[in-house]
Formats: structure tokens, C-alpha cells, sequence
């Protein structure tokens, strides 16, 4: 198995957030490396968060994201 990071838009109209979680819980604790949820993308083409502060915060933790995605490479 491989070290597994999932990345998820919250506002998702398609597929819900919440699965993300389901299949983060499936993983096995072994390649579990994070899951990060995010107002910054969506499917559905909703509209980005509103805000600088929120779009900051957001830019932050997709930002964590990617480093963990790296330091698992």
C-alpha cells in the first residue's frame, strides 16, 4: 500500500465532502497521511470562499497540504 493524502472541496454538490472522510476512515492507519478539506475547490463550480481572510486561511491550509503531499513523495 502507498502513503495516501486526499484533498476535498467542501461546498462539493457532487460528491460530498463527508465521502472523503468515508474513504480517509477505509484507508488503513498504515498509509494514512492526511485529508484536507477546502473551501477552494469544487466540482459544481460554486464561487471561491468570500473574503480575504477566508481565501487567506484557505490558501494556508492547501499550502500544508502540498508539503504533506511532498514529504510523502
Amino acid at each position: 500500500d502507498r502513503p495516501t493524502r486526499l484533498i476535498h472541496g467542501q461546498a462539493d454538490r457532487l460528491i460530498p465532502f463527508t465521502e472523503g472522510h468515508r474513504l480517509y476512515q477505509s484507508l488503513s492507519r498504515e498509509v494514512r497521511r492526511g485529508l484536507t478539506v477546502t473551501a477552494m475547490f469544487h466540482h459544481s463550480a460554486d464561487s471561491a470562499p468570500a473574503g480575504f481572510i477566508a481565501r487567506l486561511r484557505e490558501n494556508a491550509k492547501m499550502l500544508r497540504a502540498i508539503h504533506g503531499m511532498i514529504a510523502t513523495a
